[in-house]
């Protein structure tokens, strides 16, 4: 297809009938060979990714596995009378999600899905959400998750950019969005993920559709600045390269691993975790609601392996698990945020493994940066990002300019990555994908340095900045240096809207003691000398707990909100004339 005709696609977004996967890669978008070469690259940490090829032609006599929907089939058929899809109240063995899987498959071709039509899923996670995902893969349509707990204008939003061919969902949400659809132009049909798993017998049996390595698998929808997600197009070749991943970047080996999994499918984490748990055929078990003594519980009773949260669940996790250990977990992998030396500690003193891990919706896991407990546990490298894993690569570029060469070891910039899991770009957005996208390489948004032994080190993000005075301030570097006060048990950092300075930074905090107040942090600020005087936060406020999305991840945009700041009832603020704080 010439590429005039591939970058109308790209600007109008999902074609409803074509779908995505009926015409070949834009020209502007392919990636060559050359693309992948290492760089820049210090040595890798864990096992080599899984040869996915060579371990299905070995174990059933069949050709090498080419698409996501053939990892579902290789994991029944490894698990076969066990059961390995787990949630509370359904144990699914190899052969009963095989079937299920078949019977969702027909359901589905019977609403006229096929190769290219894009299915949408309104889903929590779920063995129902999993197997209708992988049945969409089997009739090679292309998956996109949307969130459950998205409000209605947003919901209504999304599902006409994405233009789906049908829509999956939970029981509770199939009226809402029939409603909504109404309101809308698109006309298609809302199918409940649970009644898709009825008997298969009777049922008409769909032979697998035939998908190109770079045909379209998988949108991640990640946020953007306007407030209209970023759709992160992922092909046939990239999903099944974050799926060889699961040694790298997770530790885990085989069919005895397990791993829970409690977080959305809309977010790229889901898909990040259940890949490549699923291709080594391991247990996965689908958890709605995160509760720290039930996750215990589950790791424990199932003989799980993995223990995989941001630090803000682990901080939460903790004491339950330390009082019951998991007797057979064996890894503790934490990403989302830096490590700080007390976690690092407590969860070396939990599992025998360690692993933090630096993933993005558009890298996936085969561009993924990792820190093992060796790293994490030098002298001032608990928060390290740690180096890239086999086959991937990275680098630190000047973050203002369009150069892609390195910059010298110590010197921060912008973070960019590359490797066979890389989105080749955003749906309906050719503009933002030249930008982010160069030459191989996706410009991350996130600053960092690379040491002189390689490894990545984070230093915030580019729209963290805070402009105070003429004065470019990044939050997390003060953040960083609030957190080595013995009275600052969390804190996040925000730039708010002031005439004299332009922005003046504020400073959000959960004290380690509940009784001490915003004015006797400032006071700590001031003795430690922890910052320049420009750089101390010119507020401080209490919180009892900083608020949180549904990852559990820093939700920083409500610091920001009016009210949102002090649900402590108390905060402090020092004279202009004093300066910081």
């Amino acid at each position: 297809m010439p590429a005039v005709a591939w970058r109308v696609w790209l600007c109008m977004g999902v074609p409803h009938r074509q779908g995505l996967g009926r015409c070949a890669g834009p020209p502007h978008l392919r990636r060559h060979e050359r693309d992948h070469e290492i760089h820049n690259r210090s040595p890798a940490l864990g096992s080599n990714p899984v040869d996915l090829a060579a371990l299905r032609l070995e174990e059933f006599g069949v050709e090498e596995t080419r698409t996501v929907g053939s990892l579902f089939e290789r994991a029944c058929r490894l698990n076969g009378e066990r059961a390995f899809l787990l949630e509370d109240g359904l144990r699914l063995t190899g052969r009963e999600a095989t079937r299920a899987r078949a019977s969702a498959a027909a359901a589905l071709s019977a609403k006229a899905v096929g190769p290219g039509d894009t299915v949408a899923f309104v889903c929590g996670p779920s063995v129902a959400h999993t197997v209708s995902f992988f049945a969409a893969q089997h009739l090679g349509a292309v998956c996109c998750c949307l969130h459950v707990k998205e409000s209605d204008q947003r919901m209504a939003g999304t599902l006409s950019a994405v233009g789906p061919r049908l829509i999956v969902c939970d029981a509770d949400q199939a009226e809402r969005l029939r409603a909504l659809l109404a309101q809308t132009n698109i006309a298609a049909p809302v199918l409940v993920a649970g009644e898709l798993l009825g008997s298969a017998v009777g049922s008409k049996q769909i032979q697998a559709a035939s998908r190109r390595d770079a045909d379209p698998a998988v949108i991640l929808l990640s946020s953007g600045t306007t407030g209209a997600p970023k759709q992160v197009l992922h092909t046939q070749r990239t999903v099944l390269a974050t799926a060889a991943m699961a040694a790298p970047v997770y530790g885990a080996e085989g069919p005895d691993d397990g791993v829970v999994i409690p977080m959305a499918p809309s977010f790229a984490a889901w898909l990040h975790t259940v890949l490549p748990f699923l291709a080594i055929g391991a247990k996965l078990y689908f958890e709605k609601a995160f509760d720290a003594a039930r996750y215990a519980d589950i790791m424990d009773r199932e003989d799980l392996t993995v223990a995989a949260m941001v630090p803000t669940l682990w901080r939460a996790a903790l004491p339950a698990l330390s009082a019951r250990t998991p007797r057979r977990l064996k890894v503790a992998m934490f990403s989302g945020e830096p490590g700080t030396p007390d976690l690092v500690a407590a969860l070396k003193q939990l599992a025998p493994r360690l692993r933090s891990v630096y993933l993005s919706s558009e890298g996936g896991c085969a561009c993924g940066i990792v820190a093992d407990e060796d790293l994490l546990g030098r002298p001032g490298m608990a928060g390290a990002a740690g180096c890239a894993v086999e086959g991937g690569a990275l680098r630190v570029v000047d973050a203002v300019s369009s150069d892609m060469t390195p910059l010298p070891p110590g010197t921060i910039g912008e973070v960019a990555i590359r490797g066979p899991s890389l989105s080749p770009g955003y749906v309906g957005q050719e503009d933002l994908t030249a930008e982010a996208f160069r030459a191989g390489w996706w410009r991350t948004g996130d600053l960092g340095f690379v040491d002189e032994s390689g490894v990545l080190h984070l230093k915030g993000r580019l729209d963290n900045r805070i402009n105070s005075g003429g004065i470019k301030i990044y939050a997390e570097e003060v953040e960083a240096a609030l957190l080595s006060l013995a009275e600052v048990r969390a804190v996040a950092v925000v730039g708010m809207p002031d005439e004299r300075w332009g922005e003046r930074i504020e400073a959000h905090v959960v004290p380690a003691d509940p009784a001490t107040t915003a004015a006797q942090i400032a006071d700590a600020v001031a003795r430690a000398e922890v910052l320049p005087k420009a750089m101390r936060p010119k507020a401080i406020h209490i919180l009892d707990a900083l608020p949180t999305g549904p990852t559990g991840k820093l939700y920083r945009k409500a610091l920001r909100e009016p009210r949102a700041a002090t649900p402590s009832g108390h905060s402090a603020a020092r004279p202009e004339k004093k300066g910081a704080a």
